[in-house]
């Protein structure tokens, strides 16, 4: 997955292995990154509260 700076509010970079942690942490990083007030995505067991937070600035 290829992301810009979000305004300043993102590191870039990166790589990150997801380690065996869902998918799904990317989509709640980014919606959170974008000030969607949301604390969890996914479903089953994809659902997760854990954002990337390696490349939060």
């Amino acid at each position: 997955m290829m992301i810009g700076k979000a305004g300043g509010r993102l590191k870039t970079g990166m790589h990150i292995t997801g380690s065996g942690d869902p998918i799904t942490r990317i989509g709640l990083t980014a919606m959170q990154v974008m000030g969607i007030p949301v604390e969890r995505w996914g479903k089953g067991s994809l659902e997760t509260t854990k954002t990337i937070s390696e490349i939060l600035v």
